[in-house]
């Protein structure tokens, strides 16, 4: 804990006694978590993630690079804050492929998992838990989509 003249920031830290992991809270008085840092497993290395608030550095920062995207591109900032977050990754070859297309099941997936509803899944059919639920949460109609495994369109 540490007291200021703008309020008392609190510091939660958590580690796994046996693993790797480990995730770092600052939360201040009335306003909420205003850092974050967390250690996200890839499928070949894992790296460190951060977001800070009310910092000179006010953004994301993440030790990754993908191949194929520069920290230039104006969609980084959303792409690092979704990685920060872990809802999205990239693919293990280090590539984010963002010209790539997602499917229905995808988005429908990283829209439940950004509502905190995650679930692990494996088979032809990995999404029917993800199709399930948001037909339970009326984000979707039952039977709306005929494939789900097609493109998405705008």
């Amino acid at each position: 804990m540490e007291t200021t003249a703008d309020g008392t920031v609190y510091t939660i830290i958590y580690e796994e006694i046996d693993g790797p992991y480990y995730e770092e809270r600052h939360i201040k008085e009335g306003i909420g978590v205003i850092f974050v840092e967390r250690l996200m497993f890839g499928e070949q290395e894992n790296y460190k993630t951060s977001y800070s608030l009310f910092e000179g550095s006010t953004g994301i920062v993440v030790d990754i690079n993908f191949l194929d995207i520069s920290q230039d591109d104006w969609y980084m900032k959303y792409v690092l804050k979704l990685l920060s977050l872990d809802l999205i990754d990239g693919y293990p070859d280090k590539t984010f492929r963002p010209q790539s297309e997602i499917t229905v099941a995808e988005f429908i997936a990283l829209t439940l998992d950004s509502l905190g509803y995650r679930y692990e899944t494996e088979g032809v059919e990995w999404y029917a838990p993800y199709i399930s639920k948001a037909t339970d949460l009326n984000i979707i109609s039952q039977n709306v989509f005929d494939d789900y495994s097609r493109p998405i369109t705008r």
